[in-house]
């Protein structure tokens, strides 16, 4: 099950307060678990947000998988703010030890996460699984994208080995 963005996936600037957050993740979190194998806090643009989702994904006691969208100008999450500070504050929730599983980049260009990759693996506990799923385009601040064809082989050999080999 997904617990995703509450308001516009890549506009940090518009996510709301934790506790407002946690109350609706929460929400969604019981809805979905019955019917779920693990619950994914998809396309956080914020550490506060993963924080508020990650902490009610994991009282439904699934396995939990966090991933962040990225500035597309730096390896920073979109509020600004660093990987390592995103990786800390879910690692730090009660109960993320062992049922954190993995932890992604979602939402952004292939050519941002291969640049961010090293900092993900470098900050996270060496049980946990790093990953990544890009988009095919680039999203600006506003929100819009430029797309492109990016085909099956130059996805996996342009970014994914090297995501990888990272």
């Amino acid at each position: 099950g997904c617990l995703p963005p509450l308001a516009e996936s890549y506009r940090a600037d518009r996510v709301g307060a934790f506790d407002e957050n946690l109350a609706n993740y929460r929400r969604i979190a019981a809805a979905i678990m019955p019917t779920s194998d693990l619950l994914l806090c998809e396309t956080m643009s914020t550490v506060d947000e993963a924080r508020a989702a990650c902490t009610a994904a994991l009282e439904t006691g699934l396995p939990v998988w966090v991933a962040w969208t990225l500035d597309e100008n730096k390896p920073v999450l979109r509020s600004g703010e660093s990987i390592e500070a995103a990786v800390a504050a879910v690692m730090k929730i009660p109960g993320a030890a062992g049922a954190v599983k993995a932890l992604l980049f979602n939402c952004t260009s292939p050519e941002v996460v291969r640049e961010a990759m090293p900092a993900l693996r470098a900050a996270t506990p060496n049980d946990v699984l790093v990953g990544g799923y890009a988009n095919g385009f680039v999203t600006a601040s506003s929100g819009q994208g430029e797309y492109r064809d990016l085909s099956p082989e130059e996805y996996l050999d342009s970014f994914v080995r090297p995501w990888i080999s990272s």
